[in-house]
């Protein structure tokens, strides 16, 4: 596992929970 990885991945899941909060 890359240590780029790491970031990215909890980038990805900031963004995930970001979408989940958004009102649809």
């Amino acid at each position: 596992t890359h240590p780029s990885v790491l970031p990215f991945i909890k980038q990805l899941i900031g963004t995930m929970d970001s979408v989940r909060g958004l009102p649809r």
